[in-house]
């Protein structure tokens, strides 16, 4: 079946190639070529040279960890956009502090469009052009503070607000979520719910199920159908200071 080819026009809706001028689109398309992978095909795993860099046009993937003992933690859920490999490509070398190998898989969990960029075209551009050297570094940075806001959210928020924050940050990255009735396209177990809110299946379970009874949200097949998301934005904007008990689990 044919798959949806890349253009310019779409390069450039991306923020790693904003506002950069027709050559150089066209030098990042002549060092490039799109692939297409179907739900759960791994597109790449620390550990190898970086070839290519890749750079998610359509579909989400899911990145996670995974300790040389065989501990798993989800990092996130990214759609169009995300860049993979352009980290390891300027700073291959590793830390003592991570105390032995770990490495991170980047899964497609639905179907996926990307752009194979290679290595060294990109390092090329990277050092010859200046807005595409300040887009790589906002690339950069916006995953920084979304690593540091993930980290703030586990230190500081009960789990229904992190449940709630993590189901309304899916709702607003969808095209079109408006507000009410709206079932989210992503399909995602408990346990990967779990993952990326630090707790326990069996608390993401109880949690759903409460919401369910309320009338806010449904779970269904994995599945997660938004019934009131006014009410669902009302428990994401829950502080700390306003839960009488922590739950981490």
């Amino acid at each position: 079946m044919p798959r949806p080819g890349i253009d310019k026009a779409r390069l450039a809706a991306l923020p790693l190639f904003d506002q950069l001028d027709g050559a150089t689109l066209d030098a990042v398309l002549a060092a490039s070529r799109p692939l297409f992978v179907e739900a759960r095909h791994v597109l790449t795993s620390t550990g190898d040279p970086v070839p290519m860099v890749l750079v998610v046009v359509s579909g989400r993937v899911q990145i996670a960890t995974e300790s040389s003992t065989g501990d798993r933690s989800l990092l996130g859920v990214l759609g169009a956009g995300t860049v993979i490999g352009d980290a390891a490509l300027l700073d291959p070398g590793g830390y003592a502090i991570e105390g032995g190998r770990f490495a991170v898989t980047v899964t497609a969990v639905e179907d996926v469009l990307y752009l194979a960029i290679d290595a060294r075209a990109f390092r090329r551009l990277l050092d010859t052009d200046v807005r595409f050297a300040g887009n790589v570094a906002r690339v950069l940075a916006r995953r920084l503070r979304m690593m540091i806001v993930r980290d703030a959210w586990l230190a500081t928020l009960d789990l229904p607000v992190r449940l709630a924050r993590f189901i309304t940050w899916l709702a607003d990255n969808e095209a079109g979520r408006g507000a009410g009735d709206a079932e989210l396209s992503l399909r995602i177990s408990q346990d990967s719910l779990g993952k990326l809110v630090g707790a326990t299946r069996e608390s993401i379970n109880k949690h759903l199920r409460d919401w369910a009874r309320r009338g806010i949200v449904e779970y269904v097949a994995g599945r997660i159908r938004i019934l009131d998301l006014a009410a669902l934005r009302a428990l994401a904007a829950r502080s700390i200071e306003t839960l009488p008990i922590r739950e981490n689990q």
